[in-house]
């Protein structure tokens, strides 16, 4: 059953938006994806991943806003989902994306994605090192729970926990971040979660970090922006801290984002019309 968006918290979103319109300022939409612009999930045996459901008027919305809205997800061009439900949702274009928590910026161009590093060569050392021995970290679950690891191309490394029917366990996180962060200089690493994985990625890597990025790559003047930022967890935090509004969809959001609508797609869909019916 979906959730509703209350009508009185959301009208001072909708306020600030118009405000911002009248200032003469392009509404931009700088999103996170899971559990934000997707909530619906099938767990898919063969491949071991929560393949998304993205609702048809999400999607429509998604299309419609164009470039109005920059997707940043903590997803890498690795996954199937990636190459498959993200590209049809906003259609076969040139659109930047943000990935692996702000790792890498990447765009489809012909018939494959285009990749930017955001890290700078010597700021994934440690990150190697991690690579190589995040297969330990096997030991430290369970054995009736399933492990997935993630080495992904650019500089991210992600572990997810998961019962046999694909729920997440987050339960065993902080345990294997003390043992991975015991064994390298945990000065140079970040250990960012989302609640269903952990990531350990580059100090300073954030999905913030990486959009300023684009901004300079694009020529866009920052000024003459207004982002809105949306995100469900703390690895959304970099979303927050860059837009000039900042809204979080679940609960872990609520003392890093400005306003808090438990609703999940529901508040994002009401975010998204908005500023496509506003649109500027």
């Amino acid at each position: 059953m979906r959730k509703s968006v209350p009508d009185r918290e959301f009208g001072q979103i909708e306020k600030r938006l118009e405000l911002a319109v009248n200032e003469g300022k392009r509404l931009v939409v700088l999103t996170d994806f899971d559990e934000t612009v997707c909530s619906k999930y099938i767990y898919s045996q063969d491949e071991g991943i929560n393949r998304p459901i993205i609702r048809e008027d999400v999607a429509g919305e998604v299309k419609k806003a164009g470039s109005r809205m920059i997707l940043a997800t903590s997803r890498s061009t690795r996954e199937p989902v990636m190459n498959l439900e993200i590209l049809n949702m906003i259609g076969e274009t040139s659109l930047p994306i943000i990935c692996e928590n702000g790792a890498v910026i990447i765009r489809w161009i012909g018939k494959g994605w285009s990749e930017r590093l955001v890290v700078e060569p010597d700021e994934v050392g440690e990150i190697n090192k991690i690579a190589e021995l995040i297969e330990g970290a096997r030991d430290l679950v369970d054995k009736e729970m399933e492990v997935k690891i993630k080495k992904n191309k650019a500089a991210t490394v992600e572990l997810r926990v998961h019962d046999r029917e694909g729920r997440g366990v987050g339960a065993y996180y902080d345990k294997i971040a003390q043992w991975v962060l015991e064994q390298v200089d945990s000065s140079k690493v970040d250990v960012c979660s989302s609640g269903s994985s952990i990531s350990f990625q580059p100090k300073n890597t954030s999905k913030g970090r990486a959009f300023e990025k684009l901004c300079q790559l694009e020529g866009w003047n920052r000024e003459e922006m207004f982002v809105v930022g949306i995100g469900d967890a703390a690895n959304d935090k970099g979303i927050f801290e860059v837009a000039d509004l900042s809204v979080g969809v679940r609960p872990a959001t609520k003392k890093v984002a400005e306003f808090m609508i438990d609703g999940g797609d529901e508040t994002f869909i009401r975010v998204i019309k908005t500023v496509n019916r506003l649109g500027c």
